[in-house]
């Protein structure tokens, strides 16, 4: 996936979420987001679903986006700023309730790899948002990530290895903000 097409998606999304998202209520539920990638943890406590809606070219599959982000990065009325760090997994599933709870495997629907997939995933370290730049970047290649959910929550447990080889783990439990782009269909 285009790194600039990433950012600009990112930047869309958390804009739009931020004028739709959850509101904090007494049933919130703590934030927990630890995330291990090569045996250093790195905190995130913002979480984001983006539903797609139906595929174009196919009626019977569904789009949608997890992000978890860092407390650093800060969602304005225009963009997304800071550095921070970041997780961004495109999902697909056969299911239209988005997210629907289950396990998560690498591979596209169209392969019979199951009800629900992960298309692509990355992890950046560092990411500046201004600037368009990290410390790191590692494309997630394997792995699940497994949807429960927890009164007015989700936790999403993560077990994937990258392409440089490295083990991303871990779990983010709290409130998610939900998007809704059916009117704006993903490219593929």
């Amino acid at each position: 996936m285009n790194r600039s097409y990433l950012n600009l998606l990112i930047a869309v999304v958390l804009v739009g979420a931020l004028a739709t998202g959850c509101s904090k209520d007494d049933n919130s539920i703590p934030v927990r987001g630890n995330i291990y990638y090569n045996d250093t943890t790195y905190k995130f406590t913002q979480a984001f679903f983006v539903d797609f809606g139906v595929q174009e070219s196919n009626d019977t599959t569904y789009d949608f986006d997890f992000m978890m982000l860092s407390s650093e990065i800060k969602v304005t009325k225009d963009t997304a700023i800071g550095i921070g760090n970041f997780i961004y997994f495109s999902l697909e599933s056969r299911n239209k309730l988005s997210p629907c709870p289950g396990i998560y495997k690498f591979g596209r629907l169209s392969q019979d790899n199951g009800i629900q997939n992960i298309v692509y995933g990355v992890f950046y370290d560092s990411l500046n948002f201004q600037t368009d730049s990290s410390v790191l970047s590692d494309t997630i290649t394997s792995g699940t990530v497994v949807f429960t959910t927890n009164g007015s929550g989700i936790i999403a447990t993560i077990d994937c290895k990258t392409i440089l080889g490295k083990k991303l783990s871990g779990s983010f439990a709290g409130d998610v903000s939900f998007l809704d782009e059916t009117s704006k269909k993903k490219k593929k």
